[in-house]
C-alpha cells in the first residue's frame, strides 16, 4: 500500500494511514504533528501511543495512553478507557514495573464493573491467568487461560484470543502436558 499524498491531507489522516500499514515511526510522527495541532480524539491518542510502544519509545507510549485513558473517562466511554487502561498494565509489566501494571489493571477492572461483558472483558481472564502463572498457580492460570479464550472468541477479540492461546501453550508445556 502506497503511502498518502502528503500534501492533499493532515497530519492526523497521515497518522491513521501509517498505522494501518504499520509504519510505526512515520505514524508517531504525524501525530505528534497533528497533537501539535489540537484536537486529537481519545482514539487517536490510543493508536499514537501503540505507535510509539512498536516504534521502541515505552515512555512516550505510556505518556500518551495515559492522555487517551483520561480522555475516554471524561468523554464517558469506559470500555474503551478500560482498553487504553489493559495496554498500560501489559506495557508497565514488559517494563518490569509489576506495582505500576497492577495499579493500570485495578483501573480497567473497576471501569469492567457493572458494563455488559464484552472483548474487553478477556483481558481481565487473561490478566488473571498471567498472574497465576507467576505465582505458580499454573492449574488456575490455564483455568483463567480457556476463559480468557472464550470470551474472546465471542466477543471477536482476536488479539487476546491469540495471546491467551498462546500463553496456554506455555503453560501447558511448563505442566509437562505435551500432547
Amino acid at each position: 500500500e502506497a503511502p498518502m499524498n502528503s500534501a492533499a491531507v493532515g497530519p492526523l489522516e497521515l497518522g491513521r494511514d501509517a498505522v494501518k500499514r504499520h509504519a510505526w515511526t512515520e505514524a508517531l510522527e504525524a501525530y505528534a504533528a497533528a497533537d501539535h495541532e489540537g484536537g486529537m480524539t481519545p482514539d487517536d491518542l490510543e493508536r499514537m501511543g501503540e505507535a510509539a510502544w512498536w516504534a521502541g519509545k515505552p515512555d512516550e507510549a505510556s505518556d500518551t495512553l495515559e492522555r487517551a485513558f483520561t480522555a475516554y473517562v471524561e468523554a464517558g466511554r469506559p470500555t474503551e478507557a478500560a482498553g487504553a487502561a489493559f495496554l498500560l498494565a501489559y506495557m508497565f509489566f514488559r517494563r518490569q514495573a509489576p506495582s505500576v501494571g497492577a495499579g493500570w489493571l485495578g483501573r480497567a477492572a473497576s471501569l469492567l464493573e457493572g458494563v455488559p461483558e464484552s472483548g474487553m472483558h478477556a483481558w481481565l481472564h487473561l490478566f488473571a491467568g498471567m498472574m497465576a502463572v507467576f505465582d505458580h498457580r499454573m492449574v488456575d492460570g490455564l483455568a483463567h487461560a480457556d476463559r480468557a479464550i472464550a470470551v474472546a472468541r465471542e466477543h471477536g477479540n482476536a488479539d487476546v484470543q491469540f495471546m491467551a492461546t498462546s500463553f496456554k501453550g506455555y503453560g501447558e508445556m511448563h505442566q509437562g502436558n505435551l500432547s
